[in-house]
C-alpha cells in the first residue's frame, strides 16, 4: 500500500512538471544553426541574419521553409531549394542583383542608398511548441519609410505543423469580451486614454461624470481621430467596436499570445506595428478543450 502512494505521488509529481514545463532543459530544444550574410553594392546594404532547424528533412524545416518563401519571395520559389540556408542565401542574391540593377539603370530614379534588414529569430519555445518571428525592414538612407513587415509563427514539435490559432479558440473569441481587450491593448498603444482615465481626468476637473460608457465614446472618439491624423496614403474607416484580425497569423511568446498589425492594416504607416499581447491567464478563457490541452496540458 505504502508502495502505491509513493508511485502515485511520483506520478502525480512527474505530470505537474511535464504540464507546467515553459522552459524546457537544452536536450529537449529544436537543434539550431545560424547564418549571417551581408550585401553591399556602392550605396545599397542587405543585412541578413537568421537562425534556421539544423534537420533539413524534418516537416518542421519544410514548412519553416514554406514561410521564408512567402514573406521574402512572394511564393516564387517553391520547391526550389532543399535547406533554408540555401533558401536564404538565394534570398540575399536576389536582393544584391536589385540592387546592381537599379544602381547602374540610369532610368531608375533611385539616388537614395537602401539599407535592408531582415531577421528570423527563435523567440519562444516549450516542450510543445516553437515559435519565430520573420522580420524585414527596408529604408533609404535618409530613413524615408520603404516597407516594414514583422511575422510570427508558432509551429508544433511532434509533427512541424503551423499551429493554427483560432482553431484553438472558443467562440467566445469573436464576442463582445475579446473586442474590448483589443480595443483597450490599442489604446494603451496609442496612449489614449482609457474610459476610467478619461473619467478620472474628468472629475478632478469637477465635472460629474454620469458612466464610464459616456467617457467610453469619447475614448472612441480619440482612437479614430487618432488613426485619421497625418493620412496622406490611405483611407482609415476603422470600426473600433468591430476592431478586424491581422492578416497575418497569430502566434506565441513567453508573454502569452501576440498578433501584429502590418503598416498600413489598421493605421498610417508612420505608426508603426500596433500589436496586442493577451497574457496565458486570459488566453485561458477563450481556449476551447484542444487549445487547453495543447498549450496549457489540461
Amino acid at each position: 500500500m505504502k508502495k502505491i502512494i509513493l508511485y502515485k505521488i511520483f506520478l502525480l509529481a512527474v505530470i505537474s512538471i511535464s504540464c507546467g514545463n515553459h522552459n524546457n532543459s537544452e536536450r529537449d530544444h529544436v537543434a539550431l544553426d545560424s547564418m549571417r550574410i551581408q550585401k553591399v553594392y556602392k550605396i545599397d546594404t542587405l543585412t541578413l541574419e537568421a537562425v534556421i532547424p539544423k534537420d533539413a528533412q524534418s516537416e518542421l524545416c519544410k514548412n519553416f521553409m514554406d514561410i521564408i518563401n512567402k514573406v521574402y519571395f512572394y511564393g516564387q520559389f517553391d520547391g526550389k531549394y532543399s535547406n533554408p540556408r540555401m533558401l536564404l542565401t538565394a534570398c540575399a542574391d536576389s536582393c544584391y542583383d536589385g540592387f546592381v540593377k537599379d544602381r547602374e539603370d540610369p532610368n531608375s530614379g533611385k539616388e537614395e542608398g537602401v539599407l535592408i534588414e531582415r531577421y528570423i529569430k527563435k523567440v519562444y519555445e516549450t516542450d510543445k511548441v516553437i515559435t519565430f518571428l520573420f522580420y524585414h525592414h527596408s529604408n533609404t538612407a535618409n530613413g524615408y519609410y520603404v516597407d516594414y513587415t514583422e511575422y510570427g509563427v508558432t509551429f508544433r514539435k511532434d509533427n512541424g505543423r503551423i499551429i493554427d490559432i483560432p482553431s484553438l479558440l472558443n467562440e467566445a473569441f469573436v464576442g463582445a469580451e475579446w473586442q474590448n481587450y483589443v480595443k483597450l491593448q490599442l489604446k494603451r498603444y496609442w496612449e489614449i486614454p482609457t474610459g476610467k482615465e478619461i473619467q478620472n481626468l474628468l472629475e478632478a476637473m469637477g465635472r460629474r461624470v454620469e458612466s464610464i460608457s459616456e467617457c467610453d465614446r469619447f475614448s472612441n472618439l480619440m482612437l479614430n481621430d487618432h488613426l485619421r491624423q497625418g493620412n496622406d496614403f490611405i483611407e482609415l474607416d476603422v470600426n473600433i467596436q468591430d476592431i478586424p484580425m491581422p492578416k497575418y497569423g497569430m502566434y506565441l511568446t513567453v508573454g502569452g499570445l501576440v498578433f501584429n498589425y502590418q503598416n498600413g492594416e489598421l493605421c498610417h504607416p508612420i505608426e508603426g506595428l500596433p500589436n496586442v499581447v493577451m497574457p496565458y491567464s486570459v488566453l485561458e478563457g477563450f481556449l476551447n478543450d484542444r487549445g487547453k490541452q495543447l498549450l496549457l496540458c489540461k
